[in-house]
């Protein structure tokens, strides 16, 4: 083998493993992100369960208020009417809002990771496209590198 196929061989070679390289990195980034993308959505699983369990927890001590506050009226005497009874439909209706507000808090959230997760999972094929360009752009450079290396070997010099 002469000194000239050598250093096409070995330009060729060196593209070669440089556009594996840049390949493999593509794909790990788009593992990871993938990963991520996983993560997020489990932890916006886990907010939308926790959310709904916040909000039972809520409602049940509303409804014990509630309880408290109709024991409380009937120990005193008081009727239920007038300003017991509207301080009593008050605290209902603020006690639902407060419920409904700790749903969508965490609808809230849940969607934000949702979103959190599509964006991991597009950073991952974006970065999977731009390594397999990289790969094909290392295999162009390195075969005009050996065209040029042959070309300068081969030719005759002019005189």
């Amino acid at each position: 083998m002469t000194g000239v196929e050598v250093a096409l061989v070995m330009a060729a070679a060196g593209a070669g493993m440089q556009a594996w390289g840049q390949y493999q990195q593509g794909e790990a980034a788009k593992d990871a992100a993938e990963y991520q993308a996983t993560v997020h959505r489990q932890n916006a699983a886990l907010r939308r369960k926790q959310a709904s369990a916040d909000e039972e927890k809520h409602r049940r001590e509303m409804r014990q208020r509630i309880g408290m506050q109709r024991a409380a009226e009937a120990e005193s005497g008081f009727a239920f009417e007038g300003s017991a009874l509207d301080l009593m439909e008050q605290t209902v209706r603020n006690g639902e809002m407060d419920a409904l507000n700790i749903r969508y808090a965490g609808q809230l959230d849940s969607r934000a990771l949702e979103l959190g997760a599509d964006n991991a999972e597009l950073e991952g094929i974006n970065a999977q496209r731009a390594a397999r360009t990289r790969a094909v752009a290392s295999l162009v450079s390195g075969a005009a590198t050996a065209a040029g290396q042959y070309h300068a070997a081969t030719s005759k010099p002019k005189q």
